[in-house]
């Protein structure tokens, strides 16, 4: 069973459901070309992508255990469908909806029937260009690829000590990463920066009482940490916004390393 993506020109935003629709009907039609618009961008992406990943046809059969395709690409001027393995997902998702929004192309995820948007028609939107080098986790959830901003508060929003969540994780396919744990208002956060050679690893405070300590309650746990390293809701929302925005620790908190712990 493989992960697929497929990629087209629309010239006006789409929803998910739209974009369902439009792929399922495509799985149908005789001619691709009858369901998509030609559009020379479609060409231009499927190039840019074998630069990065070829097609296994371009491939000598010795080196096949390298490619991340499932199955030969399918391309045509309307319209791009890429197969994947699930071991290669996270190598391989990031540079789709990279080049998807750099050549104004929509991009649909069949497995959550999500549609990724184009810069152009986030903007029609009033929406965010989510970015797609993130994947934020949730505990006992399924992993969201290119998150925004909303999707992260509601997550945040809904951590509970009873029952959970009261776990999530913002990761970057840079190796950086930040993440959470608490609940009902009440958290702790640590932010990881992956470096050339090694990393470094912080954890979250404010002003305040550094001497004391306090535990953090969680799903059936606790998090002991500095007095003045208990946050709030709209201190994670904040620090998660950086790292989805810059990957640059926001200087209004008090960062204690806490690298030699690991």
């Amino acid at each position: 069973m493989s992960f697929d993506l497929a990629v087209w020109y629309s010239n006006k935003p789409l929803t998910d459901s739209e974009a369902s629709e439009i792929y399922a009907a495509a799985g149908e039609a005789d001619s691709r070309n009858i369901i998509f618009e030609r559009h020379a961008s479609v060409r231009e992406f499927f190039g840019e992508l074998i630069v990065h990943f070829p097609d296994s046809r371009d491939l000598p059969e010795g080196e096949w255990d390298k490619c991340p395709w499932s199955c030969p690409l399918s391309v045509s001027d309307g319209c791009c469908e890429m197969c994947m393995s699930w071991s290669r997902v996270n190598d391989v998702v990031p540079l789709v909806l990279e080049l998807a929004a750099k050549h104004g192309l929509v991009c649909f995820d069949p497995q959550s029937s999500r549609v990724f948007l184009p810069p152009a028609h986030n903007a029609v939107l009033g929406r965010e260009n989510p970015n797609p080098k993130l994947l934020f986790s949730v505990e006992e959830e399924e992993p969201v690829r290119a998150p925004t901003v909303q999707q992260i508060r509601n997550a945040i929003a809904r951590m509970r000590v009873n029952g959970g969540p009261s776990f999530a994780i913002l990761e970057s396919t840079s190796g950086s990463y930040t993440q959470i744990a608490g609940g009902d208002g009440l958290y702790t956060a640590e932010w990881r920066e992956q470096l050339a050679e090694g990393f470094k690893h912080w954890i979250a405070g404010k002003d305040g009482d550094n001497h004391s300590e306090i535990a953090i309650p969680t799903n059936g746990c606790q998090v002991t940490v500095k007095s003045n390293e208990q946050l709030n809701a709209s201190d994670v929302d904040e620090i998660f916004a950086a790292f989805s925005e810059t990957e640059s620790r926001p200087t209004r908190f008090k960062w204690r390393d806490i690298t030699d712990r690991f």
